[in-house]
């Protein structure tokens, strides 16, 4: 049994694959939260309607289940910012068959916790990861759709440094910070789910796997992703693999495998992986690019995308190793990024 239930009237239709897709069955009734005015966009405050969190020391905020409700914008039109669901040192925390309406820049925002995010439906969010799954940490992504967000669907990383979060209308106390550990691990397992039409240049994704957590450069991290039985399409990559937010020194190990998913038609290319920051070996790039060393990518591609048709920065001189379905790749540099491209 759950410790608390939120229980909203929005009963998630979902289709023959098992897959959200934002209507009411039969046209039923919706319960809607809808702020009275815009939210702070992350990372400067992240403000949103539901936050869940457990005290450092204290209260815990596990077992809450968070059902059947429409996260309506309260902005004016054409404006966007804030967070549908924030969770913090949560465990056992359930997302389940809601709506998360255009205006949002993200679904969900889940920081060292273990959750599960079912049958929910994003409909045209911000230019933000759509799903941001921070560690340490475990989370089970299943039967969700996104779709024509402004950057990204799925962002999985081990750790990130405390970033300011309101608790309540502003201005309020803040939420006790969070306090990076030693080391990081997060398990991540995106199943079943339909990411589509993240075509944001130069980057836009339907799932992405960073090494490296924002303000976190100085932790030891890693990350093991299962992406299971999903359709990517339509994304400027449908699947990114990159150091994310590396500083000199550090270091960050993925375990990335793909199973039984369809993927096609990426505005650029179906795989990018890079141990760089995605963007910085992209138009216009940075020069030298920040990157992680001593770091281990282990990819099994499992048959979903071919790796000769994958992009590649991996430059000599670094430590660091690409394994790809169990061969080692040598050091090359393949990122033929075409800025007039479009998905066709």
């Amino acid at each position: 049994m759950p410790d608390i239930t939120l229980q909203g009237a929005l009963d998630m239709e979902v289709d023959s694959l098992g897959r959200a897709t934002g209507a009411s069955v039969g046209g039923g009734p919706v319960s809607a939260l809808r702020p009275n005015r815009a939210l702070a966009t992350p990372p400067a405050l992240t403000e949103a309607p539901i936050v869940v969190v457990g005290h450092p020391g204290g209260f815990a905020g596990n077992g809450v289940e968070i059902r059947g409700f429409a996260f309506s914008w309260g902005g004016a039109a054409g404006t966007t910012g804030g967070v549908g669901i924030v969770g913090l040192r949560a465990n056992n925390l359930t997302i389940e068959g809601n709506r998360f309406e255009a205006g949002y820049v993200t679904a969900t925002d889940l920081r060292a916790s273990n959750a599960t995010v079912r049958h929910n439906a994003g409909l045209g969010l911000g230019a933000n990861c759509s799903f941001c799954l921070t560690g340490p940490g475990s989370y089970t992504v299943d039967g969700n759709s996104l779709l024509n967000g402004g950057l990204g669907g799925a962002f999985v990383l081990a750790v990130i440094a405390h970033a300011p979060i309101a608790a309540g209308a502003a201005p309020a106390a803040a939420i006790e910070p969070y306090v990076l550990p030693a080391s990081a691990h997060v398990d991540a397992t995106i199943r079943n789910n339909e990411f589509r039409g993240h075509v944001r240049k130069p980057v836009g994704f339907g799932v992405r796997v960073g090494a490296v957590g924002s303000g976190a450069a100085g932790v030891p991290q890693s990350s093991t992703v299962l992406v299971e039985g999903n359709t990517l399409t339509r994304n400027t990559f449908n699947i990114i693999t990159d150091a994310a937010f590396p500083a000199v020194g550090a270091t960050g190990n993925i375990s990335l495998t793909l199973a039984g998913n369809a993927i096609s038609v990426a505005c650029q290319t179906d795989l990018f992986v890079t141990f760089s920051r995605q963007n910085t070996v992209l138009p216009p790039p940075v020069t030298p690019p920040p990157m992680v060393r001593n770091s281990s990518y282990q990819l099994t591609l499992g048959g979903d995308v071919a790796w000769a048709n994958a992009w590649y920065y991996h430059p000599a001189g670094l430590g660091n190793t690409l394994t790809v379905d169990g061969t080692p790749i040598a050091n090359a540099v393949n990122v033929p990024y075409d800025a007039t491209r479009s998905c066709p």
